[in-house]
């Protein structure tokens, strides 16, 4: 029986070639439907006590298509009643 002896810097490389995979298989992408839905919705948030910067929108709006909940400790705006209505998307906001 023949054994194949592997270094520590070959097992080391494969687990994080491996582990950089699995997270981004995670990752959704940001597409252009997403892109313009997150636009669309800025559009509406023109009340200058809701608003929500683009990059939190483009959030939202993935969160939304892949039916997540949205967790997040960024309270610029997302606290707002109508801005829970208006994404439809469970926003939790987490203590500080």
């Amino acid at each position: 029986m023949k054994y194949r002896l592997l270094s520590i810097s070959t097992v080391l490389r494969e687990w994080f070639r491996q582990l950089e995979q699995d997270i981004l298989n995670k990752i959704s992408p940001i597409d252009t439907q997403t892109s313009f839905e997150a636009a669309n919705l800025r559009v509406l948030f023109v009340n200058p006590d809701t608003s929500l910067s683009m990059e939190n929108l483009l959030i939202a709006v993935s969160s939304r298509q892949h039916s997540e909940t949205l967790t997040t400790a960024n309270r610029n705006g997302t606290e707002e009643q109508s801005v829970h209505e208006l994404l439809d998307v469970d926003i939790v906001p987490t203590t500080e």
